[in-house]
């Protein structure tokens, strides 16, 4: 097991996250630092909960985690497909394709990583994001 305080430069740390959230879950910060926690959501590019910034990689309790913010993540995600972009989709995991904004609403579409191998996903999120609107 990996634990990290939230230092800079550091490409892991824990955090405080939902119960429901499960590892390869992508994260947005939602809250300033906890004590040495990095407060967290899930990534929702629907519903205004961007940009991601990081997958949980373990899940220490319930509601924390330890959280990865770069590099290739191993042994999370399966059946990736080699040299594709993956985006954060509307489940706050990533996908192939960039999602699709709502009618009369918005979504943001933020590349995430490339697949190295089917089990590799080197996380590198952008810290660009489009905005796609529907009238």
């Amino acid at each position: 097991m990996i634990v990290a305080s939230p230092l800079k430069n550091s490409n892991f740390a824990t955090a405080i996250c939902g119960s429901s959230d499960i590892v390869g879950d992508l994260l947005h910060i939602n809250g300033d630092i906890a004590g040495a926690d990095y407060q967290t959501e899930k990534a929702d590019p629907i519903n205004n909960k961007m940009p991601a910034i990081a997958v949980i990689i373990y899940k220490i309790t319930t509601t924390k985690c330890v959280i990865q913010f770069e590099g290739n993540v191993n042994g999370v995600y399966t059946g990736l497909t080699a040299g594709k972009t993956y985006y954060v989709d509307s489940t706050g995991r990533p996908a192939l394709t960039p999602p699709s904004a709502p009618m009369s609403g918005k979504a943001y579409v933020q590349p995430i990583g490339v697949a190295v191998d089917a089990n590799v996903l080197k996380l590198g999120p952008s810290k660009q994001m489009i905005i796609l609107r529907n009238p």
